[in-house]
């Protein structure tokens, strides 16, 4: 739904001012660049017991491959309910997105065009799922969209 440049950016807008934060964008195994940076572990949310199960998958991956720790933190009561694929979906139907994401999201309503939904179970990895690098489906909608 955006680029990685676009997402990036919303990150550093809402992290604006901390000086002990830095945004990095990266290709490839997580723990190999975790080794490039010098990381000692890598911070994962939890909302519920399937994020556990799954997060507790690539951790012990990640643990097969380096010496990188994962941490996991829960996400407050508050936020638990709010996944990527409920916000594409509210996005998608023209809704009030903005108390699902940080205030630094923002679309324009001419670019709130409909994309198709997806799950994890079209990515290999999480990765994938959560920084993917084109949706070809999605492009093509697009494309059919403009030349309506």
């Amino acid at each position: 739904m955006f680029t990685l440049e676009q997402r990036k950016n919303f990150i550093e807008k809402t992290f604006e001012g901390e000086t002990k934060i830095s945004v990095k964008t990266y290709e490839g195994l997580t723990v190999n660049f975790c080794e490039r940076i010098n990381a000692s572990f890598i911070l994962r949310g939890l909302r519920n017991p399937a994020d556990f199960e799954f997060e507790k998958a690539i951790a012990h991956t990640n643990r097969s491959l380096s010496d990188i720790e994962t941490v996991f933190l829960l996400t407050s009561t508050e936020t638990s309910f709010i996944s990527s694929s409920i916000v594409r979906e509210v996005i998608q139907n023209h809704g009030d997105y903005a108390h699902l994401v940080p205030k630094a999201v923002t679309i324009p309503k001419e670019d709130s065009r409909i994309l198709p939904l997806y799950s994890r179970r079209h990515f290999q990895t999480s990765e994938e799922f959560l920084f993917p690098k084109s949706i070809p489906l999605a492009e093509s909608l697009h494309s059919a969209v403009e030349s309506a």
